[in-house]
């Protein structure tokens, strides 16, 4: 199996899965400096598994509430605060879950959703459809993006969040309960093309990549 290629805070990480193992890596997020959870395809028997890797030490990792690690991960993520987020479901589904011990405390939703940012301790987790969850003060809530196309990432400044999709949809907001999603001006939707990833830098701004169609 490949290595898994992490950046982060401008380094670059690789990390080998288990020499007895045939995976593929679909998601990996840092719950901590040298501890992550990692979603795979395991190529046994093709089915998706979450394991864990501490300080060098993989273990199978079972969500609360669903008793095996025979689980899809897309995303995961700890907050400066310590909260544990993590979307996580059976199959091809995927819900948006503070998981805090034994407990989950999940946006009550049927959207799939693919991608995480903190924003200080309010998390935002967007998905397809358009769908977006927020937790903010303690409860999850929803919010209109304003458009139902596939959103594939989220991310943070202090101030601002921005989400990128399928369609080459760009939406961003204030991060205030009280703000509005609305479109980046100047950049409209194109078929087959689609945004695979964002990140925020202090120095950089906000960085989307775009994968176009082959010619």
């Amino acid at each position: 199996t490949s290595p898994i290629e992490l950046i982060r805070q401008y380094r670059k990480f690789s990390i080998y899965p288990p020499e007895d193992k045939s995976w593929q890596i679909n998601s990996a997020g840092f719950i901590g400096n040298d501890d992550l959870l990692v979603g795979v395809m395991d190529y046994s028997d093709y089915n998706n598994y979450i394991y864990r890797y501490s300080s060098g030490v993989w273990t199978g990792w079972v969500p609360p509430g669903y008793g095996t690690n025979r689980v899809n991960l897309n995303d995961a993520l700890l907050t400066p605060g310590g909260k544990l987020f993590a979307l996580v479901g059976y199959g091809n589904s995927a819900s948006a879950c503070l998981i805090e011990g034994d407990n989950n405390t999940c946006h009550l939703s049927s959207a799939v959703f693919n991608s995480l940012a903190a924003c200080g301790e309010t998390v935002y987790a967007v998905g397809n459809a358009g769908a977006i969850a927020v937790y903010r003060d303690g409860v999850w809530s929803s919010e209109a993006s304003g458009t139902d196309n596939n959103l594939t990432e989220v991310a943070c400044s202090a101030n601002e969040v921005y989400a990128v999709g399928e369609k080459r949809t760009a939406i961003w907001k204030t991060n205030s309960a009280s703000a509005s999603w609305q479109p980046v001006s100047n950049l409209t939707e194109k078929e087959y093309y689609e945004f695979t990833d964002l990140v925020y830098g202090s120095n950089t701004g906000f960085t989307a990549s775009l994968k176009a169609p082959q010619t």
